[in-house]
């Protein structure tokens, strides 16, 4: 699990996809759906592929931390 989790600190979609997040909060504001419900579908779009994709990624070196 420690491993997943180094994993999932080195793909360049982490920021982008907790970026968006908040962004579907914003625009959940709008609508009907509220901040929370922006959110959990931004999150469920956007953080689907960048968990899947951690668990292949390869170990990042230790000078690369």
């Amino acid at each position: 699990m420690i491993d997943y989790w180094r994993r999932l600190k080195a793909p360049p979609g982490v920021e982008l996809a907790s970026l968006l997040t908040v962004a579907g909060g914003f625009a959940g504001l709008q609508g009907d759906i509220g901040f929370i419900g922006g959110a959990l579908v931004m999150g469920v779009v956007f953080w689907t592929p960048v968990l899947l994709t951690a668990r292949t990624q390869p170990l990042p070196r230790k000078s690369d931390e």
